[in-house]
């Protein structure tokens, strides 16, 4: 089995899995399938999904993607969730003074809130 056959099957489990439990396929589609090794698949998130990292890694939850992993590949494949490393240049910083809208500016003083922006990037693997 090769990393292009799972790609061009993902649709058909992220279906399947959102039709059983819509919160675990919520988590799943902002994942990126970046490799296939020993029967795992390796699923990268950003930084600010730590999240979805985390809840796709609970054992019942990680059961119940295996499980539709055999039912699509006919074959035991697992998960890896991990969190592509971000270089800190990409993440900008900005003043709550740039904020426009005064209940959000309230809220950040409030909790001592920041406001980052963070550039998207492509894994190149």
């Amino acid at each position: 089995m090769s990393l292009e056959s799972v790609l061009k099957n993902w649709p058909l489990v992220l279906e399947k899995i959102k039709n059983e439990k819509i919160s675990v396929w919520t988590f799943l589609k902002e994942g990126k399938l970046t490799k296939l090794s020993n029967e795992i698949i390796t699923i990268t998130f950003p930084g600010k999904l730590l999240f979805y990292k985390e809840s796709l890694e609970r054992p019942a939850t990680q059961r119940f993607v295996e499980k539709v992993l055999v039912d699509v590949f006919a074959r035991r494949l697992g998960i890896k969730c991990i969190i592509s490393e971000e270089k800190q240049s990409d993440i900008k910083e900005k003043s709550v003074s740039d904020v426009p809208d005064e209940r959000v500016k309230t809220i950040l003083n409030i909790f001592n809130g920041q406001i980052v922006e963070a550039n998207e990037h492509k894994l190149n693997v």
